[in-house]
């Protein structure tokens, strides 16, 4: 079962509170004969990670006849994910909302978003959790360039503002 990674001040004290319960002391290791102690400690570090996100919004360029002849139009900047982890990694991304359906929305909007990392082909993004990227131990952090289309159509996109959200989970690789 993969676990979300935590992170944040509630997570030190977690972690502070975990130190604390397993420190241990073995009178049984004593020796009298040498007046020496010994002390042994457990220390538990779970897995951590944290996700960035840079730009924080999505912007799309106002649709042209040119982009409705071409199919699509592209966001203008990729979203650049980094992942700082202590462990291997997997990051997987999701739409939300009945505007992002694989078939045109209700309100004759953009159907579907369509994803793609590094050159892959575009695929669509649905509501299901979609593994996107995946990785190793990064501490200093490894990026991920997200890039975004939406499908237009003259027939089926009708004028209009539309949102369109994504949201995005970290979680720790299973062993």
């Amino acid at each position: 079962m993969r676990k979300p990674l935590s992170k944040g001040p509630a997570l030190a004290s977690a972690v502070a509170a975990i130190i604390c319960v397993f420190l241990a002391f073995d009178a049984s290791a004593t020796d009298s004969r040498t007046d020496e102690l010994r002390i042994e400690t457990e220390i538990i570090v779970p897995p951590l990670g944290r996700l960035e996100t840079t730009p924080g919004s999505l912007l799309f360029p106002v649709a042209t006849a040119a982009d409705m002849a071409a199919g699509y139009v592209d966001m203008i900047e990729p979203v650049t994910l980094t992942v700082h982890s202590n462990s291997a990694w997997e990051l997987y991304a999701r739409s939300v909302g009945d505007d992002t359906e694989a078939t045109p929305g209700p309100r004759g909007g953009p159907g579907r978003l369509l994803w793609r990392i590094e050159r892959r082909a575009f695929s669509d993004l649905t509501n299901r959790w979609t593994r996107i990227a995946s990785g190793e131990s990064c501490a200093a952090g490894s990026t991920v360039q997200f890039r975004l289309r939406v499908p237009l159509s003259w027939t089926t996109t009708a004028p209009g503002r539309y949102e369109l959200r994504i949201e995005y989970k970290l979680s720790s690789s299973p062993g």
